[in-house]
């Protein structure tokens, strides 16, 4: 088989359905190899357009996202969704971004088994090598490059756009003499991790009169248990000195703007360590925290059950002492991505793969 030149080489992005979230994951790729964003869904596509207008967009029908379609059109495709090689053709790559450094999966015995199903695989760093090499699949996985904190270098790229949206779409909502918390839940998984349901109520109550909350849940909790989640947002947003942020998919220019993180087992957390400011977690009850999921919870202060009634003294009281877990964010932070590396040369790292075509 002939290749074509790294400059012939066609690339393409696709998100699911439900997972705009996904887009800010996939938008530095979609920059850096000038491949557009293929979206059927006019909604999305307007939001993406708001959000990342250097984006190129192409409205297509699910039926063209199928790898017998793209492969008429593309040489290659980024995805953020398990995508198994085997359904791709001769022709057609398949490039998986993850959405995060996440700790999900050890409990599970066949979660991270799925990075060797993948073509080529992205990973950030030595944390999610030693993740898969832990799980014995490492050696298994297909083909990847090591790529680093892209999304990080790119948002520095765009910083001025992104903090006009922030400003124009956060502060302005937010009482400027406060200081700003971040809530970032993850959703309800297999392994019981979100804490949004048991405590969203008792921070709004405890902490709206001296912070500023903002909240951040994760997509899939709307999604996936909306009985719950809407009549909640009914009672809570709206509330002066609380911000929901729904549909906005932007977590850099946020978290730049943030004074403390409280989580639990969100990715977000992850990317938060490269500010070095406070972060809180809560373990949520049926999560037993004796696994290796609670990795990141090393890099600030768990917050004990029995704290809950009394959170804003709690945290006001442990903020004094967060200068010891400083060294352990920036630890973790190299752990989890590495020394920068240059956009150009992630790029070229992956169109090396690219052009050498697949290996069965």
């Amino acid at each position: 088989m002939v290749h074509k030149e790294l400059t012939a080489l066609k690339g393409a992005a696709l998100i699911q359905d439900s997972c705009l979230h996904h887009v800010d994951h996939l938008a530095p790729y979609c920059e850096l190899f000038a491949a557009p964003l293929l979206v059927f869904d006019e909604e999305k596509e307007r939001l993406i357009h708001h959000y990342y207008p250097f984006l190129s967009q192409k409205r297509s029908d699910p039926i063209d996202m199928e790898p017998i379609e793209l492969e008429k059109s593309y040489d290659f495709v980024f995805h953020s969704f398990f995508w198994n090689r085997r359904l791709l053709g001769e022709k057609l790559r398949a490039v998986y971004v993850p959405h995060g450094n996440s700790d999900k999966g050890h409990l599970l015995d066949n979660y991270m088994e799925k990075f060797q199903q993948q073509d080529i695989a992205l990973l950030y760093g030595k944390k999610m090598i030693d993740f898969l090499k832990k799980k014995r699949v490492f050696s298994l996985t297909h083909q990847v490059v090591i790529a680093g904190n892209v999304r990080y270098l790119h948002f520095l790229h765009h910083r001025s756009h992104y903090e006009k949206i922030v400003e124009k779409e956060v502060l302005v909502r937010l009482d400027p003499k406060k200081k700003i918390i971040l809530f970032a839940p993850t959703w309800e998984d297999w392994e019981q991790s979100s804490s949004f349901f048991e405590i969203v109520e008792t921070l709004i109550a405890q902490l709206v009169p001296t912070y500023n909350l903002v909240i951040k849940p994760h997509p899939l909790l709307e999604i996936n248990s909306p009985e719950k989640f809407y009549p909640l947002l009914g009672k809570m947003e709206g509330k002066e000195g609380v911000l929901f942020l729904r549909d906005f998919p932007l977590i850099y220019p946020l978290l730049e703007q943030v004074d403390i993180y409280l989580g639990d087992f969100s990715s977000i957390g992850y990317d938060f360590t490269i500010f070095e400011k406070p972060m809180f977690f809560f373990l949520p009850s049926n999560h037993s925290g004796k696994d290796s999921s609670c990795y990141l919870h090393r890099c600030g202060t768990r917050i004990p059950k029995e704290k809950y009634g009394d959170l804003l003294a709690f945290i006001e009281k442990k903020l004094s002492k967060d200068c010891a877990y400083r060294q352990t964010r920036k630890e973790t932070y190299l752990h989890t991505f590495g020394p920068m590396k240059r956009l150009e040369l992630v790029k070229s790292d992956l169109m090396s793969l690219l052009q050498k075509g697949k290996r069965k």
